[in-house]
């Protein structure tokens, strides 16, 4: 009874606050104070404002009903997820790769088999003591070369040609990258042709031929006196056909027969005359056509 005494007296302030013009603000804040006496409760508990130092019911009710989902009934088994590493996916999301892989990506050699293996030492023995003359490709008359192309993605055989020769200390191998061609640099005297029949049984070796020299060939000037006047076979400024170039390959061949159709020749020109091709089935000047061409 002194409850609801104190209470009725604490409202009776309340509206003579709003009464006497004490704000809006005073009235609210009696009002509240009334209401909390009457459940027994804080201002800030009836409006739903959690106090200092407590934590909203709803927020205590909603980590409970987590913890009760995420929780295991008993008797059943969890298994747990390995903690992911730091900044990482988990080992079980992205496995570590296994040692094998890299190398399952690269073809794998084949392999001689030891009676080739044997066979080719017995045939670079005679290779080496084959004593041949130099080429005149030699390198300073004291070192022979073979150019080998490779077949792309495959790798040498093991135990074969290459293999050998990389281990004899006279034999140099090099490779010109801007070719993509190996160079196998032997000493004179070797059987070049033997030896690259040998390299050329290695399935990775596309051709293996013999290095050699081109030397370029000169110009042959006729000795006709108006030789020098005919610019379009030569001319200090090369807009010709390089005819002296032409005739460093050949001057021309008996047996090679060349038709000029023209209004005629001057057949008796000392140039031409001993170089003129003579129908021997036809006799000149009898109007028969002994050879029967029509």
């Amino acid at each position: 009874m002194k409850r609801w005494q104190d209470n009725n007296g604490t409202s009776r302030k309340a509206w003579r606050a709003v009464a006497g013009g004490a704000g809006v603000a005073a009235a609210l804040a009696a009002v509240l104070v009334w209401v909390s006496g009457q459940w027994g409760e804080t201002p800030e508990a009836v409006v739903g404002i959690p106090a200092a130092g407590q934590v909203p019911a709803s927020a205590v009710d909603d980590s409970a009903a987590q913890q009760s989902a995420s929780a295991p009934s008993a008797g059943v088994p969890v298994k747990s997820s390995p903690a992911p590493s730091a900044g990482g996916p988990s080992a079980e999301s992205a496995p570590a790769p296994s040692a094998g892989d890299s190398a399952a990506n690269t073809p794998t050699p084949p392999s001689a088999a030891p009676e080739t293996v044997e066979r080719m030492k017995q045939a670079l023995q005679q290779i080496k003591s084959a004593s041949m003359p130099p080429s005149e490709a030699a390198i300073d008359g004291k070192r022979e070369r073979l150019l080998v192309t490779r077949r792309p993605g495959m790798a040498e055989m093991r135990g074969g040609a290459f293999t050998l020769l990389a281990a004899m200390k006279e034999v140099e191998i090099s490779h010109l990258g801007a070719l993509d061609i190996t160079i196998v640099e032997v000493p004179v005297g070797w059987d070049l042709d033997h030896l690259r029949q040998i390299i050329a049984e290695d399935p990775s070796v596309e051709s293996a031929s013999r290095d050699s020299v081109v030397q370029a060939r000169g110009r042959v000037v006729p000795n006709d006196p108006d030789f020098g006047i005919q610019h379009n076979l030569n001319q200090s400024g090369d807009v010709d056909v390089d005819a002296p170039e032409a005739w460093a390959y050949t001057t021309g061949s008996e047996e090679v027969v060349v038709a000029v159709i023209d209004s005629g020749i001057d057949y008796s020109h000392l140039d031409l005359l001993p170089n003129l091709w003579v129908n021997s089935s036809e006799i000149a000047n009898n109007n028969i056509d002994d050879d029967g061409n029509g």
